[in-house]
């Protein structure tokens, strides 16, 4: 695969694929095996990360042999993602010693790029940003030469996570969630590509949402002559300006061979784009007099997650990912739409001015307990 700069900023020589290592194999052995294939098909980068179980310790095992030298290897960590410690906090004392501890699972000298991983509000942004704070102890293990290039994941909105980049010359990658089903971060991608930072981009298969039955995606990977819906998915990011790398979490050789096989047939052609969007454009026609997730509904005096079942709806109403949808409204147990008691002090707040009591009940009905 051919390698290109990831951002101005950072620079690192990276290709349309990466490595996830959120779904790596059980087994150490079968894990180092599938992520030295991947690295053998030309997945450069890999995205590690304490939270994945043990799959520090399979990179470890991976990157022997000569093969830390063909790998760029990417590290992240925040107390809001993993907590090591009950005492750990957003502190450059605390970074320091995690990074410490990151080299010696992952069993190298330094990591290529570290990520500030997760900052999803502006209180978090400002604790690990100010003096003191997470990155004074990244910028430390810098300068130690631990940490070659430095950056920041967010699922924050586009618009503060562009404030984010923008207040932070220290940044050189940004990572953000992008797909057909989730494209508001296209601005991100486009303010990025401005401030020269490189960007990868996580969840591009919705996290796994597409490898499952959808009426919708199905008919239109059949409509644009792809092979699957996501062939669909990979192809279109490969399509979407300023994006440098996607993270595909791999499982199986089949999941290398899928991603290798998508970036060879190369971008969607401009009539596949055009069916594309023309369906993209029919549904955000119909989600933008549905919920927009802007919370003033909030707090629900009977504590039912009102964003979060809306979601849930969306993702069946709207594209037919019946699945998604379910496991998604089982993780909102004892805040889903069962709580609702029609009790209507929603109905004054929604902006759209949907009748959400009657959503509830939709939910209930479809979702059940």
């Amino acid at each position: 695969m051919e390698l290109k700069p990831l951002g101005l900023r950072c620079g690192l020589p990276v290709p349309p694929v990466s490595i996830g290592t959120a779904r790596l194999p059980h087994d150490r052995e079968a894990a180092a095996v599938l992520i030295r294939g991947a690295l053998d098909a030309g997945m450069r980068l890999i995205d590690s990360s304490r939270a994945y179980d043990d799959s520090e310790l399979k990179v470890a095992l991976a990157l022997k042999n000569g093969y830390r030298e063909r790998a760029v290897v990417s590290a992240k960590w925040s107390p809001w993602a993993v907590k090591v410690a009950p005492s750990d906090a957003p502190t450059a004392d605390c970074a320091r010693r995690r990074i410490d501890e990151q080299l010696a699972r992952l069993g190298v000298d330094y990591v290529d790029l570290y990520l500030l991983w997760l900052l999803n509000t502006p209180e978090q942004f400002r604790q690990a940003t100010s003096k003191g704070g997470l990155l004074d102890g990244v910028l430390r293990a810098q300068d130690e030469g631990l940490v070659r290039h430095i950056g920041f994941s967010s699922h924050d909105t586009p618009q503060n996570i562009c404030s984010y980049m923008r207040e932070s010359d220290w940044c050189e990658v940004v990572m953000v969630s992008f797909n057909l089903i989730n494209h508001h971060n296209a601005c991100v991608l486009q303010q990025a590509h401005v401030l020269g930072i490189g960007t990868l981009v996580m969840n591009p298969v919705g996290g796994g949402k597409f490898t499952q039955p959808s009426r919708v995606l199905d008919a239109l990977a059949r409509k644009t002559g792809v092979s699957s819906a996501v062939e669909l998915a990979v192809r279109y990011i490969l399509n979407t300006p300023n994006t440098n790398s996607m993270l595909s979490g791999i499982a199986k050789h089949a999941d290398i061979d899928d991603g290798v096989r998508c970036v060879e047939r190369g971008p969607l052609d401009a009539e596949q784009m055009r069916l594309v969007h023309d369906m993209l454009d029919s549904i955000d026609e119909k989600a933008r007099h549905f919920c927009t997730a802007c919370g003033y509904c909030m707090p629900c005096p009977q504590g039912v997650d009102i964003p979060g079942v809306m979601a849930c709806l969306e993702r069946q109403r709207f594209w037919d990912l019946s699945d998604s949808a379910r496991k998604k409204y089982r993780r909102l147990r004892g805040n889903d739409a069962a709580k609702c008691t029609g009790c209507g002090y929603c109905l004054s707040k929604c902006t759209q001015h949907l009748p959400v009591p009657d959503e509830m009940n939709d939910a209930y009905r479809i979702f059940g307990r």
